[in-house]
C-alpha cells in the first residue's frame, strides 16, 4: 500500500474516532492538512466556575511520504493560555512521540491525539489549581501579625482623625454662616477684639470732643459776665466744697 492510500485510510479512521475534534483544512493528497482541537471542558469534564473553557489545537500537515516521514506539527492555544516557550516544549515533546512511531500508520496521529489530550488535562489542572489558590487568597486575606496590625491601626487612626478634622471644619464653616453677631464674636476672638478696639477708639474720640465743647462753653459763658462787676465765677476750691 502506498503513502496515498495509507494517508486516506488514516484520515477516514481519524474522522470516525475523533469526529468532534477534527477539522479538515485540506483533504486531498499530497496536501492533507487538518486540525486536532481539544476543549478543556470536553469529554465529561464539568465546567468549573474558576476558569472559562479553552481550546488546545494541534495543527497537522502530512507530507507526501507519511507515515515514513514526520508530519509537520504546530500548537495553537486559544486566548493565549501558554507562553511561547511552553508551546514550543509541547510541540517538541509531540515530535519525539511521532519519531518513536514513525513508519506505523494509524499510530502516529492517534498517539499524538492521546498525548495532546493528556497535556490538555495537565494544563487544565494546573490552571485550575492556580485559580483556586488565587481565590483562596482573596477569601483568607493577608496573614496578620503584630507588625502588620500596628501598621494598619496607625494608618486607620490617621485616616479617621483626618476625616474627623475635615468634617469638623465643614460643620464650622456651615454654622458660621448662620451665627448672630454675638455668636460670631464668641466663635472668633479676632472679630471681638477688632470690634472692641473700634468701640474704645470711638469712645475716646467722642470724649475728647465733649471735653473741647465743654471748655469752649465755659469760655463763652465767662465772656457773658465780664462786664458784670457784681458777678464772680466760683473758684475751683468752692466748686469742690
Amino acid at each position: 500500500m502506498d503513502s496515498k492510500d495509507n494517508q486516506e485510510m488514516e484520515i477516514e479512521a481519524i474522522k470516525a474516532i475523533y469526529s468532534n475534534e477534527i477539522e479538515m483544512v485540506e483533504s486531498n493528497y499530497p496536501n492533507i492538512h487538518f486540525k486536532f482541537a481539544i476543549n478543556s471542558h470536553a469529554e465529561g469534564v464539568n465546567a468549573h466556575f474558576y476558569i472559562d473553557p479553552f481550546n488546545v489545537i494541534m495543527d497537522i500537515k502530512l507530507p507526501a511520504n507519511y507515515p515514513d516521514e514526520l508530519p509537520e506539527l504546530s500548537i495553537e492555544v486559544v486566548e493565549e493560555l501558554f507562553d511561547d516557550a511552553r508551546i514550543q516544549k509541547i510541540t517538541n515533546d509531540l515530535l519525539v512521540i511521532a519519531q518513536e512511531n514513525i513508519g506505523m500508520p494509524m499510530d502516529i496521529i492517534g498517539t499524538l491525539g492521546d498525548e495532546l489530550k493528556l497535556r490538555k488535562d495537565n494544563e487544565f489542572d494546573q490552571k485550575l489549581k492556580a485559580e483556586e489558590e488565587e481565590a483562596n487568597k482573596k477569601v483568607i486575606g493577608t496573614p496578620v501579625n503584630f507588625a502588620t496590625f500596628t501598621e494598619w491601626k496607625n494608618k486607620f487612626k490617621a485616616e479617621m482623625e483626618a476625616k474627623k478634622h475635615s468634617e469638623l471644619k465643614a460643620k464650622e464653616a456651615a454654622l458660621f454662616g448662620r451665627l448672630t453677631g454675638k455668636q460670631q464674636f464668641l466663635q472668633d476672638s479676632s472679630l471681638f477684639n477688632s470690634d472692641l478696639s473700634f468701640l474704645v477708639a470711638e469712645f475716646q474720640e467722642e470724649e475728647c470732643e465733649g471735653t473741647e465743647k465743654s471748655d469752649k462753653k465755659m469760655v463763652v459763658e465767662e465772656n457773658l459776665f465780664e462786664d458784670d462787676e457784681d458777678f464772680e465765677l466760683p473758684s475751683s476750691d468752692e466748686d469742690s466744697s
